[in-house]
C-alpha cells in the first residue's frame, strides 16, 4: 500500500493537449468587388455601338470579368443621342441581369458613353491549405485543408455573388406554367416540342479589359 502511495504520489496528471489552429475550419466564401470603367464608342449619328464595340462586351461575360448582379452607371453626355443610346444599351444590359442607371456626365463625349462597372467575385482565398502536414493526427483535429473544395466550388459556379451577403425578397407565386401541362393533358391535345421558347430580340452583350477600358 505504501509503495502504491508513493507511485500514485510521483504520477503527473496528463495535461490538456494545446488548442489546434484547425479545431475549426475557417474556409470560407469571401466576396470582393472591382471598380472599372470601360467606353462605348459610337460611329456619328448611330444609336448602336459598332459591332467590334458588342464583341468586346461579349468577350467580358464570357470571361466571367462582368456578369449577372453587377451594377453599372451608364454616363452619358447632356444631348438627346445620348440618352437614345444609353437607353438602348440600359435594355441589353439588363436583359443579362445586370443592375444599369443612368447618369449625366459633361465629362463625357458625344461619341461614347461611358460605364462605371462595380464587379463582385466571389473567392476562397485560403484555399487550397497544406500548412498541416498530412498523417497521424493522435489529437483527432481535422486537416488544415478540410472544407476547401466546398468552398472553392461554391465559389466558382455561384452565378450572383452578391447572393453570397444576403438574399432577394421572394415575389409572387406563378403556378400558369406549371398548370399548363395538366390542362393540355385534360384536352388531349398534344404538347408541341417543336416551339421555339427564345424571347425575341434578345441580344447578348458582354465585356472584356480591351484597349478602352480602363481600371
Amino acid at each position: 500500500m505504501v509503495l502504491a502511495l508513493c507511485l500514485s504520489a510521483c504520477a503527473t496528471a496528463r495535461q490538456p493537449a494545446p488548442a489546434s489552429p484547425y479545431a475549426s475550419v475557417p474556409h470560407g466564401v469571401v466576396v470582393t468587388f472591382e471598380k472599372r470603367t470601360l467606353a462605348v464608342h459610337y460611329a456619328p449619328g448611330a444609336e448602336s455601338p459598332d459591332a467590334s464595340q458588342i464583341a468586346a462586351l461579349n468577350v467580358l461575360f464570357a470571361m466571367g470579368d462582368l456578369g449577372r448582379g453587377d451594377v453599372v452607371v451608364i454616363e452619358r453626355s447632356p444631348s438627346q443621342l445620348a440618352q437614345a443610346r444609353a437607353m438602348a444599351l440600359l435594355s441589353g444590359l439588363s436583359r443579362e441581369g445586370l443592375v444599369v442607371s443612368l447618369a449625366v456626365s459633361a465629362s463625357v463625349s458625344d461619341g461614347e458613353l461611358r460605364l462605371q462597372i462595380e464587379h463582385a467575385v466571389a473567392t476562397a482565398p485560403d484555399c487550397p491549405n497544406w500548412t498541416k502536414p498530412p498523417g497521424d493526427d493522435f489529437d483527432n483535429t481535422l486537416h488544415s485543408d478540410f472544407g476547401c473544395a466546398t468552398a472553392m466550388n461554391l465559389a466558382a459556379m455561384v452565378a450572383n455573388p452578391r447572393d453570397l451577403l444576403a438574399g432577394h425578397a421572394m415575389g409572387g407565386v406563378v403556378g400558369d406554367a406549371a398548370l399548363v401541362a395538366m390542362h393540355t393533358y385534360r384536352k388531349g391535345k398534344a404538347i408541341d416540342s417543336g416551339s421555339s421558347s427564345a424571347a425575341p430580340g434578345a441580344a447578348t452583350f458582354t465585356v472584356t479589359p480591351g484597349a478602352s477600358t480602363t481600371q
